[in-house]
């Protein structure tokens, strides 16, 4: 009998070790996956059949929500604090008249709405289109900018339209609108919007 009570200990002490050891192996694991998740991000974009590398574009990022809009990539990235979570081709303004230009700068997103015409003219014409999303970050004495879906431009062509282009917006950044749709559901009145040069 008291063979089989220290086997029976013996027993019980090796399956404690084993599961003292699964657990300091997932601890072990855990705490290497939440130091990976805090490196910087790192994207590719193809644009125009030349490769242009983004390094941490949220690197150094501490808002818990900012979209960030380059023009000379025409994109658009979306950060939660320092983490890439979102990205997009995007069309931003025509560069030969001042007023479709989109502007540079820091902007917060002040108004949103859904299923809108927006009208307006300019050096090019005048315009009444409807968009299913809208994001005003700008009003100025050139009229208000914003976000929002374009459906006349093909999906194809986000990205690859230039500023220099007459197919340009009229200043607005312009969206597919799977990705305008996610970007209006994420980013609350208030998020930050930065768009630079490069």
């Amino acid at each position: 009998m008291k063979i089989i009570k220290n086997r029976f200990i013996f027993f019980i002490f090796i399956i404690l070790f084993f599961i003292i050891l699964i657990g300091a192996f997932k601890l072990t694991t855990l705490s290497a996956e939440t130091q990976l998740s805090l490196q910087p991000t790192k994207t590719t974009k193809v644009t125009n059949n030349s490769t242009s590398i983004v390094n941490g574009i949220c690197y150094n990022n501490k808002l818990a929500k900012e979209l960030i809009v380059i023009i000379s990539e025409q994109h658009l990235w979306a950060c939660h604090y320092n983490q890439l979570i979102f990205n997009s081709p995007v069309v931003t303004g025509d560069e030969h008249f001042v007023a479709d230009t989109t502007p540079i700068g820091t902007y917060k997103i002040y108004n949103k709405q859904t299923n809108i015409n927006l009208t307006g003219s300019d050096e090019m014409g005048s315009w009444n289109v409807h968009v299913r999303y809208w994001m005003a970050f700008l009003s100025n004495q050139y009229g208000i900018f914003g976000i929002h879906d374009a459906s006349w431009v093909p999906d194809h062509d986000f990205g690859l339209i230039k500023p220099d282009s007459l197919k340009a917006s009229h200043g607005c950044i312009e969206l597919p609108l799977s990705s305008v749709a996610w970007v209006y559901n994420w980013a609350p009145v208030g998020t930050t919007l930065l768009i630079k040069e490069n």
